[in-house]
């Protein structure tokens, strides 16, 4: 199954820890150099499709954080996802370098 941007990179963030929105947020503008930027209507529905699919499950935060913010993390299945969908982007890579489709073999 193929992942949308967002989605693929949201996943990653949270491949790191347990993350709120503010931060996922920053994580994925950082991984990504600014090309992703995610906002908050884009993401909060994302995380209600990645929650309903059962690819992230919500966490309790620290004992000082802001009792209104939500904590996320990857579930197994989440981490399967990913998993999944990076295998096939490497294919696709592997397919491009077989045709000599990549500039300077990268």
């Amino acid at each position: 199954m193929k992942l949308s941007t967002a989605a693929f990179f949201v996943l990653v963030a949270l491949a790191q820890g347990k993350r709120h929105g503010y931060a996922i947020i920053k994580d994925v503008e950082a991984l990504t150099g600014g090309e992703v930027v995610l906002l908050p209507g884009t993401l909060y529905r994302l995380i209600n499709q990645l929650f309903v699919d059962k690819w992230i499950v919500e966490v309790p935060g620290g004992a000082n954080d802001d009792p209104r913010r939500r904590y996320y993390r990857l579930s197994a299945n989440g981490r399967k996802a990913l998993s999944s969908e990076v295998a096939r982007l490497e294919d696709m890579v592997k397919v491009a370098r077989k045709g000599r489709l990549l500039v300077g073999g990268a």
